[in-house]
């Protein structure tokens, strides 16, 4: 008799353990900052960390009670065989943090440089294509995470992991300490690119259109914009619809302040669960 095996899929949102990521994600996103920034964020640094052979299947951004919380997903790969797993973790480890700056010199800056350049360029007039700029935003967004998230963020945590891991007598210790310092260095130059002059021209991006929709009479005020998710912004700009009444009752039924929902939420993975490995590093990474 045969035994049909299911295929792996990912765990559902109940099964997973939450925890608020801090960093530079806001406690409470309005619906565009979920659906835009924290989206790309999370959707960059997922790609970055798997490229990295990280034993996770998905960094997953969550709101309870409006409030933000994100989940290390388990891989199926890694969960099926974890010492394969981390040996191309460890083969990472040393194959892109050997020239920490000659990766982010050569081809990521470069890269995120040209995206913040597109991202403050004037806006188009017709609002076909603003809307269809706004949808690019999102990707470009997010693939400047996933770049640096892979060759900078990632990289400096399995560094970092290296260093603490090796004896104190060891010879590779003055090499590899002489590393993570000069790929700190390296974080602290992507992050001022990427999260502050990015984060500075995504917002520029947001206000325009906010302001474009104010003066067709679609919105009431520039900030109601963030009331509304990513795709109906871009529906807004294209669409009739009643956009001044569904971003004024998510504002109105918004809470003032924080709720008593714990930190953590969900059964909580042992202290060396395979898909937690380094994620909180990482998280803290970019917040330096």
């Amino acid at each position: 008799m045969a035994v049909i095996q299911r295929p792996w899929a990912p765990a559902p949102d109940e099964a997973l353990w939450w925890f608020r990521p801090g960093s530079i994600f806001p406690a409470r996103p309005r619906p565009l900052d979920f659906t835009l920034e924290v989206w790309a964020s999370t959707a960059g640094l997922t790609r970055g960390l798997v490229l990295l052979n990280y034993p996770l299947y998905q960094i997953r951004p969550r709101l309870i009670d409006g409030e933000l919380y994100v989940a290390s997903v388990p891989s199926g790969i890694a969960e099926h065989d974890p010492e394969s797993k981390m040996g191309l973790l460890r083969d990472s480890s040393l194959r892109y943090t050997r020239n920490p700056r000659g990766a982010w010199e050569h081809s990521v800056k470069p890269t995120v440089q040209r995206s913040n350049s597109w991202m403050a360029e004037a806006l188009p007039e017709s609002p076909v294509d603003l809307a269809e700029r706004l949808r690019q935003l999102r990707r470009a967004r997010e693939m400047q995470w996933f770049l640096t998230d892979r060759a900078v963020v990632g990289t400096l945590a399995l560094l970092r992991k290296r260093l603490r891991d090796l004896p104190a007598d060891s010879e590779d210790r003055p090499q590899t300490a002489a590393a993570v310092e000069e790929a700190t260095a390296v974080l602290h130059e992507a992050l001022a690119i990427v999260r502050d002059e990015g984060g500075t021209n995504l917002n520029a991006f947001i206000e325009q259109t906010a302001k474009r929709l104010v003066d067709i009479k679609v919105l009431d005020a520039p900030d109601d914009v963030y009331w509304l998710e990513w795709r109906e912004v871009r529906q807004a700009l294209t669409e009739p619809g009643d956009w001044k009444r569904r971003a004024g009752e998510r504002k109105a039924h918004a809470p003032a302040t924080l709720s008593t929902v714990p930190e953590e939420i969900g059964s909580t993975p042992a202290p060396n669960a395979l898909h937690m490995h380094l994620v909180r590093e990482v998280l803290a990474l970019l917040a330096a």
